[in-house]
C-alpha cells in the first residue's frame, strides 16, 4: 500500500508527516511492551528506511525521522508485514493507546493494563464505524503503582478503582467505576457518541467540534455517559499530577529478587545502536521485552536484583539517563532546526550549551524551536520559545503559548538569566517578610 503523506499533522506509521529532515513516522504499540526482537527489527528500519534517529514521544510512541519518497512506499510495506501497524491508515491512526509501563510486573495493579489496552487496541481495529473519528482522539489505561500515569490525560481515562476500573473523560467532573470486563464495550459506545456529536456538528459552521473534552463541556458527562448506556457507579473526577513518578531513572526493585531499570533518552532522541542495546539487554537480563513511557524513557523488567548495577552501566555506556541526578533528565527540547520545518533554533544542541552552563537552576525546563511546544504542552517551571536561531523568549511557570518574563535572549545566556530571575525572587520574597 501506497503510504500518504500528511504535513503539519501527528504522523502515524502509515501516514507519515514531513519535517525538515525528511518524513516522520510512528510506530504505535499496541501495549507499552516492545518485545526485543521486535525492538531490532525497528532500529534495522530506522536505519534502512530512514536517517537512523529515533524519538521517545510524550505519548509513549518510537517516532523514526528521516524518510525519504523513496523510501516511504517500502517503510509501508515493511510496518503492515512486521504487524505493528493496523490494516488501514484510518484504523491506525486512531489506534492511540497510552499504557503505563509495567502492566503484568506491577505489583500493586488490580488488572493487567497490557492485556486491556491490547484489548482496547483490536476493539479499534475491527469498528470500522469508529474509524472517522478525529486522528488525535486517544485512550489511557493506566493500573497506578509507582509508574503509573497520573501525569497524563486522554480522551478517555482508564484507571484503577480499588478491585475494579473506572472511566474518566476529558473535561469531566465526573466518571463510572464498573467491572474491567465491562470496559471495552463502554469505552466504544463513548467514542460513538463523541463521532455522532462531530457529525451532527461539522453540518453546521464553524468546524470546531473534535474532541471529546468539547462535547463533555457541551453537554456535561454525565449526560455523555447516559446516552452511551454506561453504567456502573459514579465516582468524582481525580486530580491529576504535574510531575513523571520519581522511581523511574535507574534500577528499583520490586520484591526480593527482581525490579526494573528506567534509561532515558537525552533531549527524547536514540540512535539504533541504543535500540539494539536495550534489546540485547531485555534479553540478557529481563523479560525479553522493552516497555516505553510518556517520559521519554524505556524501562526494562524483570531485572534480577544481581544484575542490577551490570545494565545500569551498560545502558550509562551509551550515554542514557539511568540516575535521577542527571541534569538531562530536568530538560525537555524538541527536534528544533534543522530536524523540524518549524524550528526557528537547533534547540537540541541548545540545550547541550545550557546544561554546559551549569547553573542551579530548580524545576523542568522546556526548550521549544516554535510556538507549538509539541514535546512539553504542559507549563514548566521554565519554558525558552525560539524566535530566531539562539535566541529565546523566557517563561516562568507557564507554557508556551504564555507570556514571557524576558525576551529574545540569547542561547548562552539562558541559564544565567533563569537563575537570576529565580534569585530576584528570593530577595524580593525576603524583602517583603
Amino acid at each position: 500500500m501506497s503510504a500518504l503523506t500528511v504535513k503539519g499533522w501527528c504522523p502515524s506509521a502509515l501516514r507519515p508527516m514531513e519535517s525538515g529532515d525528511g518524513y516522520l513516522v510512528r510506530i504505535k504499540p499496541r501495549s507499552a511492551r516492545v518485545a526485543a526482537d521486535r525492538l531490532r527489527a525497528i532500529a534495522e528500519a530506522a536505519g534502512r528506511f530512514g536517517n537512523g534517529l529515533v524519538d521517545l514521544t510524550n505519548r509513549g510512541n518510537l517516532q523514526i525521522r528521516g524518510l525519504t519518497r523513496a523510501s516511504l512506499d517500502d517503510f509501508s510495506s515493511w510496518v503492515q508485514a512486521s504487524g505493528l501497524a493496523s490494516g488501514t491508515p484510518s484504523a491506525e491512526a486512531i489506534r492511540n493507546i497510552l499504557a503505563d509501563p509495567l502492566g503484568s510486573d506491577n505489583p500493586s495493579a488490580t488488572f493487567d493494563s497490557h492485556t486491556l489496552a491490547r484489548q482496547m487496541a483490536t476493539a479499534l481495529e475491527e469498528t470500522a464505524s469508529l474509524h472517522d473519528l478525529p486522528e488525535k482522539i486517544d485512550i489511557l489505561v493506566d493500573a497506578g503503582g509507582p509508574l503509573g500515569l497520573t501525569d497524563a490525560t486522554a480522551a478517555v481515562m482508564i484507571r484503577a478503582e480499588g478491585n475494579i476500573c473506572r472511566i474518566d473523560l476529558a473535561g469531566g467532573r465526573t466518571g463510572r467505576s464498573m467491572p474491567v470486563a465491562d470496559i471495552v464495550p463502554a469505552v466504544l459506545r463513548l467514542l460513538g457518541c463523541l463521532l455522532a456529536w462531530i457529525e451532527a456538528a461539522d453540518r453546521r459552521p464553524p468546524m470546531a467540534r473534535r474532541r471529546m473534552a468539547q462535547m463533555v463541556d457541551a453537554r456535561g458527562a454525565d449526560i455523555v455517559f447516559d446516552a452511551a448506556t454506561v453504567g456502573g457507579t459514579v465516582v468524582q473526577a481525580r486530580e491529576g499530577s504535574v510531575a513523571p513518578p520519581q522511581a523511574l531513572f535507574g534500577f528499583h526493585a520490586v520484591g526480593s529478587k527482581t525490579g526494573y531499570l528506567g534509561a532515558g533518552a537525552p533531549f527524547g532522541s536514540l540512535q539504533t545502536d541504543d535500540l539494539r542495546l536495550l534489546a540485547d539487554l531485555a534479553d540478557a537480563y529481563g523479560d525479553g521485552a522493552v516497555r516505553l513511557t510518556p517520559w521519554r524513557a524505556i524501562v526494562l523488567a524483570g531485572v534480577p536484583v544481581r544484575n542490577a548495577a551490570a545494565i545500569a552501566m551498560a545502558a550509562a555506556g551509551r550515554g542514557l539517563i539511568v540516575s535521577a541526578d542527571d541534569s538531562r533528565r530536568r530538560v525537555i527540547a524538541c527536534a528544533g532546526a534543522p530536524g523540524c520545518s518549524a524550528g526557528l533554533s537547533p534547540t537540541r544542541s541548545d540545550a547541550e550549551q545550557f546544561l554546559d552552563a551549569a547553573c542551579p537552576i530548580d524545576g523542568t525546563v522546556h526548550l521549544s524551536g516554535c510556538r507549538k511546544g509539541c514535546a512539553h504542552p504542559r507549563p514548566a517551571r521554565w519554558t525558552a520559545v525560539a524566535t530566531a536561531p539562539g535566541r529565546f523568549d523566557v517563561i516562568r511557570n507557564g507554557a508556551v503559548t504564555d507570556p514571557p518574563v524576558r525576551r529574545a535572549v540569547a542561547t548562552a545566556d539562558l541559564a544565567a538569566t533563569m537563575a537570576g530571575l529565580d534569585d530576584r525572587s528570593v530577595d524580593a520574597a525576603w524583602a517583603a517578610a
